[in-house]
C-alpha cells in the first residue's frame, strides 16, 4: 500500500460517505469503490460497513488503518535515516525535556558548533518517560533528564543535583519576605497546603515521581488538582494566584519581573530538597565519541548555570 492509497482510507473514515470522498481524492466514486472491495477482498474482512450511511470504519477497519499509519511512517522514517547514512553527513539526536531544552539548549548548540561547525543537531524534546522508550528505538543518541536508565543496556550518570522546592502564590503565605531566596526557603508547616489548590506535572515526567513522595511524605490530598505536561506553564500559574507546585528557582527565570515577585519558595520541615539530573545513552551507539563530547558539554553547562 502507497500513502496515497492509505489516505483513500482516511478520507473516506473522515467524511463517512463516498461520493464526498471521492471529491475529496480527485477520483471517480467507482475508482474509489472498487479500490474498497479489492483491499478486503485480499485482507478477508470488511473495512468499512457500506451498507449504511454514514459510511463507517469496522472495528478491523479501523485497527488496520491504525497499523498500516504506523508501518507507512516507520517506512518512510528509515527511507530518510538511510538517505541520511549515505550522505555522511554527522548528527547528535538529543532528548530532552521542554523546560531544560529552554534552558540550555542555546549554549548546548552553540558549545557544538564550535566543536564541530558542519554537525547537524536534532534536539527531540518531550516527557522523561517517552525520551527513555526515544532512546531505547535508537530515535535519539543521548538522554537527559531525571529518570534511572537500565543500566544493563545502557549508560547512565549523574550530571548534576538539582534544588526542589515548594513555589507557593505570595497571596497564600503570611509573612513572606520580600526578596525570596530560593536558597534558604520559608519553613512553612504541611497544615498550610491542606487548603490549597496544587498544580502537578503529566505522569510521566520524572517530577511526578517527586510530588507522589511528598503527597505520601506528608500526607497531603490537594482538594484539586491543575496538571500540565509544561512546568512553565505551571509556574506561571502560580504566580497567578492559582496554585501551588513542587518545581525549582530555574521556572522563575521564564516569568517577568512583576510575576517573579508573587511567587515565594517555601520547604517543610525535613523536606527532601533535591533530586538527580542524569543522562544516558548506549553503548553500542556508533557516534560515542561524538556522545561523550555532548554530555562533557552538558555537564559544564548544567554546573554553571
Amino acid at each position: 500500500m502507497t500513502l496515497d492509497q492509505l489516505n483513500y482510507l482516511l478520507v473516506l473514515a473522515e467524511e463517512q460517505n463516498v461520493t464526498r470522498a471521492a471529491q475529496r481524492l480527485y477520483i471517480t466514486q467507482p475508482t474509489l469503490t472498487t479500490f474498497i472491495t479489492k483491499l478486503e477482498r485480499e485482507l478477508g474482512t470488511k473495512l468499512f460497513d457500506r451498507t449504511r450511511n454514514p459510511v463507517r470504519p469496522t472495528k478491523n477497519g479501523e485497527l488496520y488503518i491504525q497499523k498500516m499509519r504506523e508501518l507507512l511512517l516507520a517506512e518512510q522514517q528509515l527511507k530518510e535515516e538511510l538517505k541520511y547514512q549515505d550522505s555522511g553527513r554527522k548528527r547528535i539526536r538529543i532528548g530532552i525535556g521542554y523546560t531544560h531544552s529552554a534552558m540550555w539548549a542555546a549554549k548546548l548548540t552553540h558549545a557544538l558548533l564550535e566543536f564541530d561547525s558542519k554537525l547537524d543537531i536534532q534536539f527531540n524534546e518531550g516527557q522523561e518517560a517517552k525520551m527513555i522508550l526515544a532512546l531505547r528505538k535508537d530515535e535519539i543518541d543521548v538522554f537527559f533528564g531525571h529518570a534511572e536508565i537500565d543500566p544493563v543496556n545502557f549508560v547512565f550518570g549523574e550530571l548534576k543535583q538539582e534544588r526542589v522546592i515548594l513555589l507557593l502564590p505570595r497571596g497564600s503565605v503570611k509573612d513572606a519576605p520580600e526578596h525570596p531566596d530560593p536558597a534558604d526557603p520559608l519553613v512553612i508547616p504541611p497544615e498550610t497546603l491542606s487548603d490549597m489548590r496544587m498544580i502537578i506535572p503529566g505522569n510521566s515526567m520524572g517530577l511526578n515521581l517527586n510530588v507522589q513522595l511528598l503527597w505520601k511524605h506528608y500526607n497531603i490530598v490537594p482538594p484539586s488538582l491543575i496538571q500540565t505536561n509544561n512546568t512553565i506553564s505551571g509556574v506561571q500559574m502560580v504566580a497567578d494566584g492559582l496554585g501551588y507546585m513542587l518545581g525549582n528557582e530555574d521556572l522563575v527565570r521564564f516569568l517577568q519581573p512583576e510575576q517573579r515577585r508573587e511567587v515565594v519558595y517555601c520547604a517543610m520541615p525535613d523536606m527532601k530538597q533535591t533530586r538527580k539530573y542524569y543522562y544516558g545513552y548506549a553503548e553500542t551507539n556508533p557516534e560515542r565519541e561524538l556522545i561523550l563530547k555532548t554530555i562533557d558539554i552538558m555537564r559544564k553547562i548544567v554546573c554553571d548555570d
